[in-house]
């Protein structure tokens, strides 16, 4: 596997308007406070924290899904919060960003808090930073490996109003929407997500569905040879 290219230390924290903000070396992106994640000490649980940022980070490129989002709601009692736990999400994001790519041990993760950070919630967040680094660093390596990774399909069938070819009006077509995981543009960075929208007519399904069964029979047959 590719070694992603380290990212290097933030600079110095700047001040503006009373809100941190901290430059991401090579990045060009901008850290959000991090007082955001004071919440997480109202938390039921550690595990809870610790679910938290595995849910960042297996959402850091769609963002959290509303089932997801309820449910962190439900363990930290934030009541119609949907712009705090957006703050809390583009935190933790950040912070796996800098933990992951920029190999850090945990003095520097440390180091990426406030001052006036509370000290037993960072220490907490260090250590579940730290304890999930290698697991994120090979689930980041493994994406950044081979053509566009699937990750979701959705569809639904429709009643073609308007076409330009002859005698297709008011044809049921089936619009089929995959989700993949693009290949990264440089080293180091997290792929992104993108969907792809393709419209299928009657003939085109039932070729594509003969030629999806002759690869999964031939699949087959290669796991399990006679």
């Amino acid at each position: 596997n590719p070694t992603p290219q380290r990212l290097g230390r933030p600079t110095s924290p700047i001040l503006s308007a009373g809100v941190t903000v901290k430059r991401i070396a090579g990045m060009g992106s901008t850290a959000p406070s991090l007082d955001s994640l004071l919440c997480l000490s109202d938390a039921g649980s550690k595990s809870a924290v610790l679910d938290f940022f595995n849910d960042a980070f297996e959402c850091r490129h769609q963002g959290l899904t509303r089932a997801r989002r309820l449910r962190l709601q439900a363990d930290l009692g934030l009541v119609d919060a949907q712009e705090a736990v957006t703050k809390m999400f583009n935190a933790a994001v950040w912070l796996i960003r800098e933990v992951v790519y920029g190999e850090l041990d945990a003095q520097q993760t440390a180091n990426l808090f406030p001052p006036t950070f509370h000290p037993e919630l960072r220490g907490l967040l260090v250590k579940v930073l730290t304890s999930q680094q290698a697991s994120w660093r090979e689930g980041a390596l493994q994406s950044q490996v081979g053509p566009p990774k699937y990750l979701d399909m959705d569809w639904r069938v429709d009643i073609k109003s308007a076409s330009n070819i002859p005698g297709t009006k008011h044809e049921p077509v089936t619009l089929l929407k995959l989700r993949v995981e693009g290949e990264p543009t440089m080293k180091g960075e997290m792929p992104q997500q993108k969907e792809v929208t393709v419209e299928l007519d009657r003939s085109t399904l039932n070729t594509m569905y003969s030629t999806l069964s002759r690869i999964r029979d031939q699949l087959a047959e290669t796991t399990n040879p006679k």
